[in-house]
């Protein structure tokens, strides 16, 4: 192997290693996460400790169909840029405002 695939091959090891690193980490962090709320008081929003200060939030997550929502008067109709239109034009080579783009590496492990 040249010294050029020795090297890349080496970053995409490291590369995976810190990703598996930080899967793990958040797992950790998660998993503390659910640990704090439970020693918090029922009912406290908040609680404050000499060196930190956290706050109980709550992030609500809705599946509710359109059909349900039409019957509770909580519907909306948004214009909306279609992305997926935009996509495909400028794919094709035309000039669209506003759009710029960023590279990044996917990487999978082969064996192991």
């Amino acid at each position: 192997m040249s010294q050029d695939v020795e090297d890349l091959e080496r970053k995409l090891k490291q590369y995976r290693e810190i990703a598996e690193g930080i899967k793990a980490l958040e797992a950790k962090r998660k998993e503390l996460g659910q640990e704090i709320l439970q020693m918090m008081p029922e009912g406290m929003k908040q609680l404050q400790t000499p060196g930190y200060k956290v706050f109980k939030q709550q992030r609500l997550f809705f599946k509710t169909t359109v059909e349900e929502a039409e019957k509770l008067s909580a519907v909306k109709t948004d214009i909306v840029v279609d992305k997926v239109k935009l996509k495909e034009l400028y794919e094709m080579g035309n000039e669209i405002p506003g759009v710029s783009s960023t590279e990044y590496v996917m990487v999978k492990e082969l064996h192991g």
